[in-house]
This record gives C-alpha cells, structure tokens and sequence, in this order.
C-alpha cells in the first residue's frame, strides 16, 4: 500500500519519518548571563527560542559589551546567536554572557527516527471518481517503512509518502476492506 499525504501535520510527518510527537511548551522569562561559546561566523544555539527583548552580549567579566548588527547578530525566532568576524568579538570566545527576555510558545516537537518500525490503521473515507459514490476503505494493520526522501526546502509544501506493508491481524481475514455504496 502506497499513500501520499498532500498535507500534513505532526503526526503524519512523524509516521513517514518514523518519529515520535511530543508537546512543545516555553513560558515566558529571562536569560540571564546564559555562557554561550562563540566562533566566528557560526551559529550558537541558545537554551530558549521566542526572543522578544532586546539582546546583550558581554565578555565573562562584564567588562565589555558587545553591539548588535556590528559584533554580533540574533535569530530571535530560533534563539540563535552569531559572532561576527567583521566586528570586535574575539574568534574562539568562551563563556560570553548573554542576556535577553522570550516569550512563550506552544507547539509540537518530532524527533525523527526514534522508531525502527511504525504500526498504524488508515482509514480512507472518499469518493469513487469513476462513478461519484462514496466509498470507505479501511486498512486493518499496515507496517510503514519510509523509504522516500521529504524535500524540507522544496518552494511548495512537501507530499509526504507512506509506503506500507499491509498485514493481517488476529481476528481478520484480511488486510483490508473497501465498501463502496449507494446511500439510499
């Protein structure tokens, strides 16, 4: 059984990715004196994403106070932090201090690959293009095995495929059923 979901949400990107969905949630607060490591030109995460006030850098004495824009730059949505080599920050700077408010957000997280198998039980609830009348497909047990790549970067939202090995379960005898019906 092949499926491609033209759209999707955590949950099917989970299963084609053999993942598991957990809840996301930050309240709101402060990072104080957070040590962040800095390296030219490379990326630093931050132990919060959501940053909504206004970021400052400083040297592990406090002694200096790095700019915005010049020595450094923050994606603030991701909760990043880059030192940059046109400015003053010394390459290689350990435990720097950095501080700014974020706020909170809510969400999903899906880490990927934490399964080596995913079970599942589809039902398809449609209408027969050839002839216009509903139809109900329901698939017992399918074992998916994602073999197909999902183009994060692609311009248009990603098809997820599901390729699927249907089975039997107990009590069935077999893998799936499709009715196909005239409402009366």
């Amino acid at each position: 059984l092949n499926i491609t979901l033209g759209e999707t949400n955590a949950d099917g990107l989970a299963i084609a990715l053999l993942g598991t969905v957990s809840v996301l949630s930050q309240t709101s607060g402060t990072l104080t004196d957070e040590l962040v490591d800095l390296v030219h030109d490379t990326w630093v995460p931050l132990s919060k994403a959501n940053l909504t006030g206004n970021p400052t850098l400083t040297n592990n004495a406090a002694s200096t106070t790095w700019v915005e824009g010049t020595d450094y730059i923050v994606d603030k949505q991701a909760g990043l932090v880059k030192a940059l080599s046109t400015g003053t920050i010394p390459n290689n700077t350990a435990d720097a201090k950095f501080d700014c408010a974020y706020g909170a957000l809510t969400g999903t997280e899906m880490k990927g690959a934490t399964q080596s198998v995913v079970r599942a039980k589809f039902r398809l609830v449609g209408t027969n293009l050839a002839d216009g009348t509903p139809v109900d497909i329901m698939v017992h047990d399918v074992t998916v095995s994602s073999d197909a790549a999902i183009d994060f970067m692609a311009a248009d939202f990603a098809t997820v495929p599901l390729p699927c090995r249907m089975n039997t379960p107990v009590g069935f005898t077999e893998p799936f059923t499709v009715k196909n019906y005239t409402p009366a």
